[in-house]
Protein backbone atom coordinates (compact mmCIF):
# COMPACT_ATOMS: atom_id res chain seq x y z
CA UNK A 1 0.00 0.00 0.00
CA UNK A 2 1.02 3.46 -0.74
CA UNK A 3 0.36 6.40 0.74
CA UNK A 4 -0.37 9.70 -1.50
CA UNK A 5 0.43 13.44 -0.97
CA UNK A 6 -0.34 16.69 -2.50
CA UNK A 7 2.67 19.30 -2.17
CA UNK A 8 1.84 22.74 -2.75
CA UNK A 9 4.96 25.33 -3.56
CA UNK A 10 5.33 29.10 -4.11
CA UNK A 11 8.47 28.70 -6.51
CA UNK A 12 10.30 32.76 -7.31
CA UNK A 13 10.20 31.68 -11.34
CA UNK A 14 8.34 34.42 -13.08
CA UNK A 15 6.71 32.39 -16.17
CA UNK A 16 5.54 35.84 -17.62
CA UNK A 17 5.03 38.51 -15.45
CA UNK A 18 0.61 39.02 -16.43
CA UNK A 19 -0.34 35.41 -15.88
CA UNK A 20 1.71 35.41 -12.85
CA UNK A 21 0.03 38.57 -11.77
CA UNK A 22 -3.07 36.83 -11.91
CA UNK A 23 -2.06 33.49 -10.59
CA UNK A 24 -0.97 35.60 -7.17
CA UNK A 25 -4.21 37.24 -7.42
CA UNK A 26 -6.02 33.83 -7.13
CA UNK A 27 -4.05 31.62 -5.73
CA UNK A 28 -1.77 31.24 -3.05
CA UNK A 29 0.44 28.67 -4.66
CA UNK A 30 1.67 28.17 -8.02
CA UNK A 31 3.04 24.87 -7.97
CA UNK A 32 2.56 21.35 -6.89
CA UNK A 33 3.90 18.11 -7.03
CA UNK A 34 2.54 14.44 -6.09
CA UNK A 35 4.50 12.19 -3.09
CA UNK A 36 4.31 8.80 -3.56
CA UNK A 37 4.97 7.20 -0.22
CA UNK A 38 7.29 8.77 1.71
CA UNK A 39 10.49 8.31 -1.21
CA UNK A 40 9.40 9.87 -4.29
CA UNK A 41 7.85 13.11 -4.99
CA UNK A 42 6.60 13.74 -9.07
CA UNK A 43 7.19 17.31 -10.52
CA UNK A 44 5.26 18.57 -14.03
CA UNK A 45 7.42 21.35 -14.78
CA UNK A 46 6.19 22.67 -18.23
CA UNK A 47 9.89 22.42 -19.81
CA UNK A 48 10.30 18.91 -18.79
CA UNK A 49 9.95 16.19 -21.12
CA UNK A 50 9.08 13.73 -18.64
CA UNK A 51 8.32 14.41 -15.21
CA UNK A 52 10.90 14.62 -12.73
CA UNK A 53 10.73 11.90 -9.88
CA UNK A 54 13.01 12.92 -6.97
CA UNK A 55 13.37 12.16 -3.15
CA UNK A 56 12.17 14.06 -0.57
CA UNK A 57 15.72 14.91 0.06
CA UNK A 58 16.44 16.56 -3.01
CA UNK A 59 12.86 18.32 -3.09
CA UNK A 60 13.46 20.01 0.55
CA UNK A 61 16.80 21.45 -1.17
CA UNK A 62 15.00 23.17 -4.60
CA UNK A 63 11.76 23.47 -3.84
CA UNK A 64 10.85 24.39 -0.21
CA UNK A 65 7.15 23.03 0.58
CA UNK A 66 4.54 25.05 1.72
CA UNK A 67 2.00 22.66 2.31
CA UNK A 68 2.00 18.63 2.09
CA UNK A 69 -1.56 17.66 2.12
CA UNK A 70 -1.90 13.50 3.06
CA UNK A 71 -4.35 12.42 0.50
CA UNK A 72 -7.08 9.94 1.72
CA UNK A 73 -6.57 6.44 2.00
CA UNK A 74 -3.47 4.10 0.31
CA UNK A 75 -3.82 3.25 -3.03
CA UNK A 76 -2.75 -0.65 -4.03
CA UNK A 77 -1.51 0.97 -7.82
CA UNK A 78 1.74 -0.61 -9.00
CA UNK A 79 4.36 2.53 -8.78
CA UNK A 80 6.06 1.29 -11.97
CA UNK A 81 1.90 1.72 -13.28
CA UNK A 82 2.00 5.29 -11.81
CA UNK A 83 5.29 6.04 -13.29
CA UNK A 84 4.33 4.51 -17.10
CA UNK A 85 0.98 6.92 -16.83
CA UNK A 86 3.03 9.84 -15.33
CA UNK A 87 5.39 9.18 -18.56
CA UNK A 88 2.79 9.39 -21.22
CA UNK A 89 1.41 12.60 -20.19
CA UNK A 90 1.30 15.20 -23.28
CA UNK A 91 4.17 17.46 -23.29
CA UNK A 92 3.81 21.12 -23.09
CA UNK A 93 3.85 22.77 -25.90
CA UNK A 94 3.52 25.84 -27.74
CA UNK A 95 -0.43 25.93 -28.01
CA UNK A 96 -0.02 25.40 -23.97
CA UNK A 97 2.19 28.17 -23.54
CA UNK A 98 -0.66 30.53 -25.29
CA UNK A 99 -3.84 28.79 -23.68
CA UNK A 100 -1.42 29.67 -20.81
CA UNK A 101 -1.83 33.10 -21.65
CA UNK A 102 -5.46 33.57 -22.89
CA UNK A 103 -6.26 32.18 -19.45
CA UNK A 104 -4.56 35.05 -17.94
CA UNK A 105 -6.85 37.57 -20.27
CA UNK A 106 -10.10 35.67 -20.16
CA UNK A 107 -10.27 36.23 -16.40
CA UNK A 108 -9.16 32.26 -16.21
CA UNK A 109 -12.17 31.07 -18.15
CA UNK A 110 -10.47 29.49 -21.09
CA UNK A 111 -8.72 25.79 -19.12
CA UNK A 112 -4.77 25.67 -19.30
CA UNK A 113 -3.37 22.61 -20.02
CA UNK A 114 -0.02 20.28 -19.70
CA UNK A 115 0.89 22.36 -16.81
CA UNK A 116 1.94 21.10 -13.37
CA UNK A 117 -1.93 21.43 -11.96
CA UNK A 118 -3.65 19.42 -14.93
CA UNK A 119 -0.95 16.91 -15.21
CA UNK A 120 -0.87 16.68 -11.34
CA UNK A 121 -4.74 16.14 -11.75
CA UNK A 122 -4.51 13.57 -14.39
CA UNK A 123 -1.92 11.38 -11.92
CA UNK A 124 -4.64 11.84 -8.97
CA UNK A 125 -7.29 10.93 -11.75
CA UNK A 126 -5.62 8.40 -12.94
CA UNK A 127 -4.83 6.90 -8.90
CA UNK A 128 -7.90 8.13 -7.19
CA UNK A 129 -10.52 9.23 -9.88
CA UNK A 130 -10.80 12.76 -8.97
CA UNK A 131 -12.14 15.57 -11.66
CA UNK A 132 -9.69 17.00 -13.65
CA UNK A 133 -8.38 20.79 -13.17
CA UNK A 134 -7.02 23.12 -15.43
CA UNK A 135 -6.59 26.01 -13.36
CA UNK A 136 -4.66 27.14 -10.16
CA UNK A 137 -2.96 25.04 -7.48
CA UNK A 138 -5.67 26.00 -5.06
CA UNK A 139 -8.71 24.66 -7.29
CA UNK A 140 -6.99 21.67 -6.84
CA UNK A 141 -6.15 21.64 -3.15
CA UNK A 142 -9.82 22.39 -2.77
CA UNK A 143 -10.64 19.01 -5.27
CA UNK A 144 -8.98 16.85 -3.34
CA UNK A 145 -9.83 17.90 0.02
CA UNK A 146 -13.20 16.56 -1.03
CA UNK A 147 -11.12 12.95 -1.22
Amino acid sequence: MLDIYLHMYKLPVMVDPYVDKWQQLLSKYNHCAIGLGPDIIVHCFDDYVIPKWITPKVDAKLFPVEKEIVLAGQTSIDISKIRDYSNSLPRFNKYNQVSRHIWAYTYCLWPKRNDCVHKCSLILNYIFGTKIITSTPDMLLQEVKCL
